[in-house]
């Protein structure tokens, strides 16, 4: 400790600040241009898809999320954040409940035309055979098993491929027309726009083999009327200032009953800072969820 705090005092006093507290105000600057960028990125991505940030929550996960997110949400407008029970080992969790998949592809240069038909049916059908064998192997515990059937199509000419989805029960018929009304549907919804004059082509076609997880269900909690008793208090550097920051253990907080920040709250896996005029509380299957004062977010 005594050596980071000497690092970030040099830093500090390179980058000119001033005062008894130079070293904290130099990793405070850090965090805040760490949390600065991230909230940027995040901004620029939803606005390229036409979003509001402010109509989302801000999930945290990892080890070392939760210890930024209420900082990048409060940066980024976003008035809720959400930390899973177990964050550090989320993305695990994730990999668990996922579904199993795995494409099998064949490369195809043909026009969409009367021969089509059966070339693409005789393609399928082996694709699917490969699938097949794949799953059988992947253990009895998966609930269903499903085929999709998708074709990669393009305009004759055109510089690039459109992944196409055929419905259920098209594989068996396969027809020009249906398939070529289907590729203008499809790159009409992508792109804006359908060439009705152009030929239609396949470059490839794919069977897509979905094994269905069983459904996880989560232990659900009951609402207290307890207050949570804070384990320890600490100073926190906070906004230039040191402030006095009760800490609770996660594994004690009662569920439904909201606390006020400022907070830290330890777990095993990681730590989480909750910032003045923000609330914590954990919900019926053990997330906390923290709020802003003034909190509209979190519809999506």
């Amino acid at each position: 400790i005594d050596e980071a705090r000497r690092a970030l005092h040099a830093v500090g006093v390179r980058l000119k600040f001033e005062g008894d507290n130079i070293a904290e105000q130099a990793a405070e600057a850090a965090i805040r241009v760490a949390a600065a960028v991230m909230a940027t990125e995040m901004g620029r991505e939803l606005a390229h898809r036409g979003d509001d940030v402010r109509d989302y929550s801000l999930l945290a996960f990892g080890g070392a999320g939760p210890t930024h997110a209420n900082l990048i949400a409060d940066e980024a407008s976003i008035g809720t954040v959400v930390v899973p029970g177990v964050p550090a080992t989320f993305c695990a969790l994730g990999a668990i409940l996922a579904d199993v998949k795995r494409d099998y592809v064949a490369s195809r240069r043909i026009d969409v035309g009367d021969s089509t038909t059966e070339t693409l049916k005789r393609g399928f059908a082996e694709l699917e055979e490969e699938a097949r064998a794949w799953i059988a192997g992947e253990g009895e515990f998966l609930d269903e098993i499903g085929y999709e059937h998708i074709l990669d199509m393009r305009y004759i000419g055109q510089g690039f491929d459109l992944q196409v989805l055929l419905p259920y029960g098209m594989r068996d018929t396969l027809g020009p027309e249906e398939l070529t009304a289907l590729f203008h549907e499809w790159h009409d919804a992508s792109y804006g726009y359908r060439d009705t004059d152009s030929r239609v082509i396949v470059t490839a076609q794919r069977v897509r083999v979905i094994g269905r997880m069983p459904e996880l269900a989560f232990p659900a909690l009951t609402p207290e009327d307890a207050s949570p008793t804070p384990i320890d208090r600490r100073r926190v550097f906070h906004a230039g200032r040191f402030l006095d920051a009760p800490v609770y253990d996660r594994t004690g907080l009662p569920c439904g009953r909201a606390v006020a920040g400022p907070a830290v709250v330890e777990q095993g896996d990681t730590t989480i800072w909750v910032l003045p005029e923000w609330t914590f509380t954990v919900d019926t299957i053990g997330n906390l969820v923290l709020r802003a004062a003034d909190a509209t977010s979190g519809t999506a």
